[in-house]
């Protein structure tokens, strides 16, 4: 499949976001057809698809995307289950592609031209898309786990707020709040308060 005869292809590609993706499709040459704006809902593909069919003209279409495990995933996964050949573009890829000429403009129809002209000349070095849930759950995981390490710093902080304003001098006996004494010190102001 590394073999791609480009006169004979467009290419679409597509900038990707967590609620809308901006698509650019190109000739073989880079230079653009138009513009599509999507929903990132599964909803919203078909039409997609049927658009850009009519804009290629009977010519085959190849889709870029720079990232098929995240807010790309359930895209990449409809185009491919539609036939289509879908590549992944390393980002760093479009950021060179972006930097070429004398725009250095950044906007998300800029970036899915950037990613369409990355595909038409690094293609053979391009890896077919395979989204993995793999990597979404180890994501979502890492957020989560982000996430509740966020909250514990910010009840420790409140909790020290907290013993800063009632005992301004815990610092002198109280070195650590998660030893025996500091837990057993916590446990007795909260009886005390409650009481």
């Amino acid at each position: 499949m590394n073999q791609l005869d480009r006169t004979k292809c467009v290419f679409v590609g597509v900038d990707l976001h967590k609620t809308n993706h901006v698509a650019v499709l190109t000739d073989c040459f880079g230079d653009k057809i138009k513009t599509f704006n999507l929903k990132n809902a599964f909803s919203a593909f078909p039409a997609f698809v049927e658009q850009v069919k009519k804009k290629a003209d009977g010519k085959e279409i190849v889709y870029g995307l720079e990232d098929v495990n995240f807010y790309g995933r359930s895209l990449a996964r409809y185009l491919l289950d539609s036939g289509f050949i879908v590549k992944e573009v390393n980002s760093s890829y479009t950021k060179k592609q972006r930097s070429i000429g004398t725009n250095h403009n950044k906007s998300d129809e800029l970036d899915a031209l950037a990613v369409a002209k990355t595909l038409i000349f690094e293609y053979k070095h391009l890896p077919l898309a395979d989204p993995q849930d793999v990597y979404l759950a180890i994501k979502q995981t890492l957020n989560t786990r982000n996430n509740y390490v966020q909250m514990t710093a910010n009840i420790k902080m409140s909790l020290q707020n907290i013993l800063v304003h009632h005992y301004p001098m815990h610092k002198e006996f109280l070195k650590d709040l998660e030893s025996k004494n500091g837990k057993r010190f916590l446990q007795e102001i909260s009886i005390t308060k409650l009481t």
